[in-house]
């Protein structure tokens, strides 16, 4: 799908940005209506690449909030903890809940609700919990003064 949107892109004659939707720029770059997909692979290169968000309407990790410590493995590497932005309006939202997926494929699962930003997975050494940073309320604060 992103490799069609290229040569669409590479194809037609005109060259200019035309943004669908909002949060079609972040500090430097342009969203090109392309998404940031979760991959695995094998270590031994052994295999190929294995799209664990195929089909999602969000980027792991999210694009204007996320970083790399919002992925994260379980301890015996069978599951991948991550944060993802799926709220409609992405630009307006201060949302990101926390998903788990298991390597071998299949659906993610949303395993947090709070209406404000969870973020940077961390699980216990027994796997049986996530630690993770919490924003408990939606909306950004504000710092009064100078």
């Amino acid at each position: 799908m992103q490799q069609k949107k290229d040569e669409e892109a590479g194809k037609n004659k005109v060259k200019a940005h035309v943004a669908k939707a909002l949060l079609y720029r972040h500090w430097t770059h342009w969203n090109e209506g392309k998404r940031s997909h979760l991959f695995v692979v094998p270590a031994d290169g052994s295999g190929s690449a294995k799209d664990l968000t195929a089909g999602a309407e969000y980027d792991v990790p999210p694009d204007q909030r996320g970083e790399a410590s919002d992925i994260n493995f379980s301890p015996d590497s069978k599951e991948i903890c991550f944060t993802a932005v799926t709220d409609k309006v992405e630009a307006t939202s201060t949302n990101g809940d926390l998903f788990v997926v298991p390597v071998s494929g299949g659906e993610a699962k949303r395993i947090t609700t709070q209406p404000g930003f969870d973020g940077n997975p961390v699980y216990s050494p027994d796997g049986k919990y996530i630690a993770y940073h919490a924003q408990l309320t939606a909306g950004m604060r504000r710092i009064a003064g100078a």
